[in-house]
């Protein structure tokens, strides 16, 4: 597999578990601090962390092509989001895979309540959707919440047996046939999408 290009690469330790897989991997992020910090922290001979901006039409000009570009908890914080789809264009390998989650705005800002001075352009699941469709014809949507570690699930009706405990209007409790989210995770690709899960849990060991 070519490799990863990860955007933000953030304290490093997400980019240099995907180096694990890959022949190659790219971390860039805004942050010269970052850099160094993730540079000096993860040091693998196929792990690279560059600076940069993920909106800058001149970031990694004249690499190779990326199986995998990943970018997690970003979007929302750039009002280009056209230039950055525009970059996952020109840096995707035909066939390769995108993988990018942001908040949903109706649940992180109108249910909970969140207002980050950061987040330039939040996004409503239909929204997402649509940024992500305009670049590549193939895209699936996950809901994805943390809790003690990170669950990720389908938003297609049925999919699964989780449940969730809720509050009642009454004040008791009830259980419900859904899983709560805050965040959605985006896959799309020019390419028909694998066959994805319908229930991802990372779980904290006790």
């Amino acid at each position: 597999m070519r490799g990863y290009w990860t955007s933000p690469c953030g304290e490093g330790y997400g980019t240099a578990q995907l180096a694990a897989q890959a022949r190659d991997v790219v971390g860039v992020d805004i942050d010269p601090r970052t850099v160094e910090h993730a540079t000096a922290n993860y040091r693998q001979d196929n792990l690279h962390f560059t600076i940069g901006s993920m909106i800058d039409p001149e970031l990694l000009a004249g690499v190779d092509r990326f199986d995998v570009i990943t970018c997690f908890e970003a979007l929302e914080h750039v009002e280009e989001q056209d230039i950055l789809m525009a970059m996952v264009r020109r840096l995707l390998a035909p066939g390769g895979l995108f993988l990018t989650s942001t908040p949903d705005v109706a649940v992180y800002s109108h249910q909970h309540g969140n207002d980050n001075p950061f987040h330039v352009r939040e996004l409503t699941e239909p929204e997402f959707r649509a940024l992500l469709g305009g670049s590549l014809r193939h895209v699936a949507i996950l809901r994805q919440n943390v809790v003690a570690g990170s669950l990720i699930a389908s938003a297609a009706p049925g999919a699964g047996i989780a449940q969730s405990l809720r509050r009642a209007p009454d004040g008791g409790w009830r259980v419900a046939a859904e899983v709560p989210h805050t965040y959605l995770l985006g896959v799309a690709s020019d390419a028909a999408l694998p066959e994805l899960p319908q229930l991802s849990v990372l779980v904290i060991p006790t």
